[in-house]
């Protein structure tokens, strides 16, 4: 069952997260006190499933502030989730375009991840291209 996570499940997002990208080293103490300050957050989501944690941001430009816009901040899961990680995705997209009024939900990856069969599978089309400037590069 899908949820909405509790500091009680920080111990088993931090696992999630370990085994999902055991290529990066995840500082435990930082995530858990932005985590902590999250929750208190009603524009952030972080929902848990039996074997898959995702986060959700809802914002809108200082410019348009009525133009909410929801955002996939991170989504994780381990071997043998199956279907869980789509089911995830959707529960963040309904939150994000139901329950907090935004108009779109975007969403992609910064790890290599094919999120090609996930988008598929909640209607999603391709955005946009997406650009980086790095330390030392650029102007």
């Amino acid at each position: 069952m899908i949820r909405p996570a509790t500091a009680g499940d920080f111990d088993r997002i931090f696992e999630i997260s370990r085994e999902a990208y055991p290529q990066y080293q995840i500082d435990q103490d930082d995530c858990r006190q932005w985590a902590l300050r999250a929750l208190q957050n009603p524009d952030v989501l972080i929902a848990i499933g039996e074997r898959s944690f995702g986060i959700s941001g809802v914002s809108a430009p200082f410019w348009a502030p009525a133009k909410r816009r929801g955002v996939m901040v991170f989504l994780a899961s381990t071997s043998g989730s199956g279907y869980e990680p789509c089911a995830l995705l959707r529960y963040m997209v309904k939150w994000a375009l139901k329950d907090r009024g935004a108009s779109t939900y975007h969403f992609g990856e910064d790890t290599g991840a094919n999120l090609a069969p996930l988008a598929k599978r909640v209607g999603a089309t391709l955005d946009r291209a997406s650009y980086v400037v790095t330390n030392g590069q650029g102007t």
